[in-house]
Formats: structure tokens, sequence, C-alpha cells
């Protein structure tokens, strides 16, 4: 464990000749979430370092729930546009309890097991944001009358 969110999927998609406002893109999936009315769905924009900690800064829709968090990027690359989004876990301060001698592993474990629920709605924010965004995307699509090329999704 890292005290790092740890990466748990992976899914991209691009089109070819496509112009598109990342932030509109965001404001559809924001408007699709609400609709939805998911409960303790949290939508926010996140800035990110594109090389290092001082470059430019790419805005994410951050997407969240409980310690699930999505992170979507819509940007355009050359002439195509490129639809990003990871799904990571957030250890939080559970992964220092690792470092505990003899017991850390055991109370790390017991931590974080999970009840059928919890997994349960765990299951449903992935599945359910994933098929927002792969709509959204189809709609640009639509619209554009330009074809996508999804990846299968893969564990980082």
């Amino acid at each position: 464990m890292s005290l790092h969110p740890s990466i748990i999927d992976h899914w991209h998609s691009q089109c070819d000749d496509l112009q598109l406002s990342s932030n509109d893109f965001y404001a559809t999936i924001e408007k699709a979430i609400e609709e939805k009315g998911f409960p303790h769905v949290n939508c926010n924009r996140k800035k990110k370092s594109v090389d290092w900690y001082f470059s430019e800064k790419r805005e994410y829709l951050a997407i969240s729930f409980d310690k699930l968090e999505f992170l979507l990027c819509a940007a355009p690359f050359g002439r195509s546009y490129f639809f990003s989004w990871y799904l990571t876990f957030d250890y939080g301060g559970i992964a220092m309890v690792e470092w505990i001698p003899l017991i850390g592993k055991g109370l790390a474990k017991w931590a974080m097991r999970k009840t059928y629920f919890e997994i349960d709605t765990e299951i449903m924010f992935r599945e359910s944001i994933k098929a927002i965004v792969n709509g959204a995307i189809a709609e640009v699509e639509r619209a554009s009358g330009v074809r996508t090329e999804q990846t299968q999704p893969s564990v980082a």
C-alpha cells in the first residue's frame, strides 16, 4: 500500500479530427450524474501538473464516492481528441498502520474489510460512472460524425 491513491483501472478513447470544449464535456458529465441522484457522489475540478510540479496544469473532472475517485481528462491531442479516465482508491492513513511491527499487516487488513453492501455500492458507482462517460463520448461521436477508438480497461 502507498500513501497516495492507487490506480485500480484506466480506460481511454480517442476521436480523430474533433474539436471540443473540455469544460462543456465535463459539464455534460456533471449534469448526468446530478440527474441520476446518486447518494454521496461528488464532482469537482482538479488541476494536475502536466509534467512536473511547476509545469502547466490540466483540468480533470474528479468524481468521488467514499474512497473511490474517477479522474476524467478530456483534451485535444493535435487534431485528435482524447478521453482518459482513471479509477483510484485512496487508502489514507490505513497504509501507515502496516508499518507497526508484528501486527501492522493484520491491523491494516482488518481495517480495510468491507461489507457486502459496501462492495455492491462501489460496483454500482464504478459501473454507473463508466456508463455515463461512455454515453457522453458516444453522444459526442454521434453529434460530430466521427468514430472513437476505445481501448479495453487496463489495470495499472
